[in-house]
């Protein structure tokens, strides 16, 4: 109804139709349902049940509130451990089969974030461990390198939820 609602205004804004249709109130109208979030101790739970290699990134998105394309962006010279932040300015999205890198839709989403002190132990260890020398090299990917994206990572996260007891989490 929205759509059509939408599309009908526009129709009556270009003279195409003398007056929109669609007048039922509240019908193009809809409420989310409220978002369940972790608790710290189930955040921490959440970290340790997934492998090593994505314990950061749980973490990360935990703490940081950054989405998970962004993370999957970043690239080792996007970290300022000293000065606790990290810079997002690129994103990674699923397209056609393959995993494209392109500035986050948003102007608002460039940003720098500051990392929570605790998380710093947790990245130096993440970068030492996983990610590769150079400046330019992914913070979280596969084992293989490449980005991590939802659908790669989809059964650990359920695996990781199931056991934590929160399979309402996404």
């Amino acid at each position: 109804y929205r759509l059509l609602r939408a599309a009908m205004t526009t129709a009556t804004q270009d003279g195409l139709i003398q007056r929109n249709p669609c007048l039922i109130k509240g019908a193009g109208s809809s409420t989310a349902a409220e978002r369940p979030t972790a608790t710290p101790a189930e955040v921490a739970r959440l970290a340790d049940a997934v492998p090593p290699r994505y314990r950061a990134l749980v973490l990360m998105a935990a703490w940081t509130g950054a989405r998970l394309g962004e993370l999957a962006a970043l690239r080792r010279s996007d970290i300022d451990l000293d000065g606790e932040t990290f810079s997002v300015s690129e994103r990674v999205y699923p397209l056609k089969g393959r995993m494209d890198f392109d500035t986050p839709k948003a102007r608002a989403s460039v940003r720098v974030v500051t990392l929570p002190p605790h998380l710093v132990p947790v990245l130096q260890t993440h970068l030492d461990e996983f990610t590769g020398p150079d400046e330019g090299d992914l913070v979280f990917c596969t084992s293989g390198g490449r980005p991590v994206n939802k659908s790669q990572i989809s059964s650990t996260w359920a695996r990781a939820r199931a056991k934590v007891g929160r399979d309402d989490l996404r």
